[in-house]
């Protein structure tokens, strides 16, 4: 098996575990999702991260 498959596996597997134990134990804190923040997540997918 190559070894870019294995990485690839290894990162969904850990998300699958995650995700859900992050969306049960931090379903309070979260902020509520409105249209600025949607905004400025799209902004950041499109031009990416810029320091």
């Amino acid at each position: 098996m190559s070894l870019r498959v294995v990485v690839a596996y290894r990162y969904i597997f850990a998300t699958a575990f995650i995700a859900p134990l992050a969306f049960i134990l931090e379903r309070k804190t979260r902020p509520k999702m409105s249209w600025t923040v949607l905004f400025q997540a799209f902004l950041c997918g499109l031009f990416g991260y810029v320091t």
